[in-house]
C-alpha cells in the first residue's frame, strides 16, 4: 500500500532499514518463528509483488548498478523484500525442529506437529504467491533477478522436491538459460540452483537437456561472477 502523508517517504526507507537489519537476525528470527511465519513473511511478499515491474516503471529511470539496489522507493523496496524473504526463509529452513516435510500435522509429537504446521505455510507462501511470479521477477530490473535467483536456490538446497514445482511452473529453462556466458544473470547463485535442480527429485533429465542445459554448462565453463 502506498504511504501517501507528510513524511512518508522517510518512513518508508526507515521502515525497508528495519526489514533489512531483521533478516540479519537469526535468533530473533527463531525466537520469533510464528509471528515471521503468519504475519512478516506475507507482507513482505505482498510487497514485493505489489509493486510495478520493470515494464511499467518510468522509462527515465536509471539502471542500478550491478550488486545495488534500484534507485527509487519502488525498485529498492521490491529487492529489499525478496532479500529478506530469502534470508528469513533460510533460517527457518535450515532449522530442522521448524521445517520438516516430512512431519505430519495429526501426529502424536507437539514438536512435530508444530514443524509440520510451519512447513505447510511455508510451502503455501512459496508454491500459490511466490515462485508463480518468478518469470516477472526474473524479467524486472538488476538487481531484483539475482534477489530471486537467490531466493530460488535457497529453497532448493533445503528442499531438492521444489525441483518439481520449478517444472511445472516451466521455470527450468528460463533459469538454465541463466548460465548462457551472456545472460547479465549469470552468477554463483545461478549456477548453484541449476546444480540444485539437477540433484533435485523425481526430475526428468531429458527435459534438462531438451532446454540446453549441456550446451549451457559448456558455455558457462568461464569465472563465474559472484553476487552480492
Amino acid at each position: 500500500e502506498q504511504l501517501s502523508f507528510p513524511g512518508s517517504a522517510e518512513f518508508a526507507r526507515v521502515v525497508l532499514l528495519l526489514v533489512e537489519a531483521l533478516a540479519q537476525q537469526p535468533p530473533l528470527i527463531l525466537s520469533q518463528h510464528q509471528a515471521v511465519t503468519q504475519e512478516l513473511l506475507p507482507a513482505l511478499v505482498s510487497a514485493a509483488l505489489s509493486e510495478p515491474d520493470a515494464s511499467s516503471s518510468s522509462s527515465t529511470s536509471a539502471a542500478a548498478p550491478p550488486g545495488s539496489a534500484p534507485a527509487g522507493a519502488g525498485g529498492s523496496q521490491r529487492y529489499v523484500c525478496l532479500k529478506a524473504v530469502g534470508d528469513i526463509v533460510a533460517v527457518l529452513m535450515a532449522d530442522k525442529s521448524l521445517y520438516d516435510p516430512a512431519a505430519q500435522t495429526g501426529g502424536r509429537s507437539t514438536k512435530a506437529a508444530h514443524a509440520a504446521a510451519l512447513t505447510k505455510q511455508l510451502h503455501e507462501l512459496l508454491v500459490r504467491q511466490l515462485l508463480p511470479k518468478m518469470h516477472l521477477l526474473l524479467a524486472d530490473r538488476d538487481p531484483v533477478p539475482q534477489a530471486s535467483i537467490r531466493l530460488a536456490r535457497v529453497v532448493m538446497t533445503h528442499n531438492p522436491a521444489f525441483a518439481v514445482i520449478l517444472h511445472r511452473l516451466n521455470l527450468t529453462s528460463r533459469l538454465v538459460a541463466c548460465l548462457a556466458p551472456s545472460s547479465p544473470h549469470l552468477s554463483a547463485h545461478s549456477v548453484n540452483l541449476i546444480r540444485c535442480i539437477v540433484h533435485g527429485s523425481d526430475l526428468d533429465f531429458e527435459h534438462l537437456y531438451e532446454v540446453g542445459l549441456a550446451g549451457r554448462l559448456a558455455g558457462a565453463g568461464g569465472p563465474i561472477p559472484h553476487p552480492p
